[in-house]
């Protein structure tokens, strides 16, 4: 389940969809386990459940079906654990042939497993250790779990002097904030939800998926990665003048990067963690500054578990990609002090106040003058700005969330729908020799689709004989609507009948 420990609270498991609802110790290698309560898994089903801490399989699976090199080869050894990985075990009974379409309408059954995963570091909690993930604890925070994936991948982990923890820290306080929603109640400002599966491609661009769910990016300073998360900082420096003579200016991005309509995917609990899309949003007075001509563009915030949270997230990123001037500068040496995300107040002499007001830096790349022939400052700071607006970040829940319908997730059985219950009556029919009497039996239709035909089948004792096959649009004349057979009866014996639907993915159980 995870290819590290877990701390597994809140477990629950699926089977095809299906919430098997169980009883007993899942944790419990040496005992029964935990075994499933409800239909249709009721007596089918039992399981186990490794932290990662355990050191052989349960001990049913290695006394039921244990290594023997002669007589059970493939069996379970003892040293089979899997110790340091998250595991499920679980022990299926297939059960009667009448009910395996419906019990496991997929063979193996579809197994997933929700719980609190994996446990991450927090550099802001003293009692933790950078290296001793059992000091660590499960946190959803995004910008704990962008630091955790960045020094516990297993294609390139950074050390700890290769990260800026402090960037990750303020992050963190960022990510934990209280936001109000319109419903009422609060919810965190930024956490996620998902599995990421690391390949050997570059590892950034595998951890930006986590990043994008808080319309955060990666920050670059002295060698160490940071994380920088949206929130208007208040400007750190004010500067009146720049030096040299080299400036360059743009108020107009290109006409490829244009953006003023967002159509954003988000991952829905409420969905059974399925994707879910938000409605299309029109970024506020874009559409007429572009004079008219629609460009969209799509936001996938696949580790985002939250409408109301993929909402900020568009609205910023909405008024981070519509901040159309930039400028590129030198500053004098107290910029040394300056990162990627910090914000400026520039306070210039004519004609250079077209510029003022407040920017957020892009990029800093300090160089060294040794011999001070511009301007005879050996220091030098070149910078890369935006113009930059607190109002960015501004939400209003009343006006700014949309009405998102969230309904209970009931998901689409894989197994074929049998027919609604049977309800008989007798005829007698006049054959020109005897008064026969025949079994009429009626059925609701199935409904599933692909339906093919109905088989049938009777008994007088405990031997049920094949009836025959009735075609899938068979019905009655005076009952409208239902299916129905015929079977010639004699008066002496009591009848039992049993109907089931046939389709193009199986047979659904009997119905009697």
């Amino acid at each position: 389940l995870n290819s590290r420990w877990s701390d597994l609270t809140g477990l629950k498991m699926f089977m095809d969809k299906r919430e098997v609802e169980f009883t007993g110790d899942p944790y419990d290698f040496s005992g029964a386990g935990a075994t499933a309560t409800i239909a249709p898994f009721l007596d089918h089903v039992t399981f186990w459940v490794s932290r990662g801490d355990e050191t052989t399989p349960p001990t049913v699976f290695t006394s039921e079906n244990g290594y023997n090199a002669s007589t059970n080869p493939g069996g379970w050894k003892t040293t089979d654990a899997w110790q340091g990985l998250t595991t499920i075990w679980v022990k299926i009974k297939a059960g009667d042939q009448d009910e395996r379409a419906e019990r496991w309408p997929s063979a193996p059954p579809f197994l997933e497993v929700e719980a609190d995963w994996s446990r991450v570091y927090d550099h802001r909690d003293a009692a933790q250790d950078f290296s001793d993930e059992t000091t660590w604890t499960y946190s959803n925070n995004l910008a704990l779990c962008v630091l955790d994936s960045l020094k516990e991948n297993p294609v390139r982990p950074y050390q700890q002097s290769n990260l800026d923890l402090d960037s990750f820290d303020t992050a963190a306080d960022i990510a934990d904030l209280d936001r109000a929603l319109n419903a009422g109640g609060t919810e965190k400002e930024f956490i996620i939800a998902g599995t990421l599966v690391f390949s050997n491609g570059e590892l950034e661009d595998q951890v930006m998926p986590l990043v994008s769910a808080g319309a955060g990016y990666l920050i670059r300073s002295s060698g160490q990665v940071g994380l920088q998360l949206p929130k208007y900082q208040t400007p750190s420096q004010t500067h009146t003048d720049f030096l040299g003579s080299s400036l360059t200016a743009s108020d107009l991005l290109p006409t490829t990067d244009i953006v003023n309509n967002i159509r954003t995917t988000y991952t829905s609990i409420q969905r059974g963690y399925e994707s879910a899309e938000l409605k299309p949003y029109d970024i506020s007075g874009a559409l007429a500054t572009d004079g008219g001509i629609a460009s969209t563009m799509n936001l996938n915030l696949n580790f985002c578990p939250s409408a109301t949270q993929a909402m900020r997230v568009r609205k910023i990123v909405g008024g981070l990609i519509r901040r159309q001037k930039s400028l590129q500068v030198i500053l004098e040496p107290k910029a040394l002090d300056l990162l990627p995300g910090s914000t400026i107040t520039l306070d210039l002499p004519v004609p250079f106040d077209h510029f003022d007001g407040v920017w957020e830096v892009q990029s800093v790349h300090p160089g060294m003058d040794m011999y001070g022939t511009d301007d005879s400052v050996a220091m030098m700071v070149p910078v890369n700005l935006v113009k930059h607006s607190s109002t960015i970040y501004d939400w209003d829940p009343a006006t700014d969330e949309e009405v998102v319908t969230e309904v209970d997730y009931v998901p689409a059985s894989r197994a074929t729908s049998a027919p609604g219950a049977i309800t008989t009556e007798v005829d007698y029919v006049n054959t020109g020799s005897i008064i026969q009497p025949v079994i009429k039996f009626l059925f609701d239709p199935s409904t599933s689709s692909g339906v093919v035909e109905y088989e049938w089948q009777y008994t007088t004792d405990t031997n049920y004989v094949t009836g025959g096959k009735l075609d899938k649009d068979t019905r009655d004349a005076v009952e409208t609507g239902k299916v129905y057979g015929q079977h010639p009866a004699i008066e002496t014996l009591d009848y039992t009948f049993r109907v089931r639907t046939l389709s193009n993915i199986g047979a659904s159980v009997w119905v009697y």
